[in-house]
């Protein structure tokens, strides 16, 4: 079975849920960077087991479309991390990284193996 990034059920649920709460990549990002951050433990801990399980998931769909030891775990963050700091700089995240659809291809390639949509 084929699964792509783009229809996985949510995916696009989570991208509008970001977008729709600016405020709160804010302080996710906030929390995480400052080392006085009082939720910056729970933050990794509840991040830690997203990315856990997606990490298990992008393992098995996409064995024989990467090479081994493919790092995914550092794929899967720099998604989020960048998804994250795009949806904190409002406007200028806009201008700055451009396109609507070019997280979803960046993840069908570092996660997937593949450019096809």
């Amino acid at each position: 079975m084929r699964l792509h990034v783009s229809t996985w059920p949510g995916s696009a649920g989570l991208l509008d849920f970001g977008r729709e709460r600016p405020g709160l990549a804010c302080v996710v990002l906030r929390q995480l960077v400052d080392p006085r951050g009082t939720g910056r433990d729970q933050i990794a801990t509840e991040f830690g087991g997203v990315i856990d399980g997606l990490e298990q998931v992008v393992s098995g769909i996409s064995r024989g479309r990467l090479p081994e030891g493919y790092p995914i775990r550092s794929a899967i963050l720099q998604l989020m991390t960048s998804y994250l700091v795009r949806v904190a700089c409002g406007e200028t995240g806009e201008r700055l990284w451009r396109g609507e659809q070019e997280i979803q291809l960046l993840a069908r390639t570092l996660l997937l193996g593949s450019t096809k949509s």
